[in-house]
């Protein structure tokens, strides 16, 4: 039974790794984030202000890593569309 956990386990964290990684390189072909996240009738002081804000300056791979970090502490970020934590979207449902 201990084993049949283990694997159960091994296999959640190497799922959750992968959604994680697909989900970053996903982000990017879309274009510039900042300026998807601006919107329009923006300036270029927006558009730095919102990079600086979402770290979207930072290299990649920080960006990755810091992602993962937060994801191992539990904090999953804001809901776009709910405009909440995703932690708390996700305890009510």
């Amino acid at each position: 039974m201990m084993i049949f956990l283990l694997r159960r386990f091994t296999v959640a964290i190497l799922v959750a790794l992968t959604v994680l990684t697909l989900s970053s390189l996903l982000r990017r072909p879309s274009g510039d984030l900042a300026i998807s996240n601006a919107g329009l009738n923006v300036t270029q002081a927006d558009v730095e202000m919102i990079r600086q804000a979402f770290g979207l300056n930072r290299p990649l791979t920080t960006q990755y890593f810091d992602g993962l970090l937060r994801a191992i502490q539990g904090d999953c970020g804001e809901s776009s569309f709910f405009h909440e934590r995703v932690s708390v979207v996700i305890a009510h449902r």
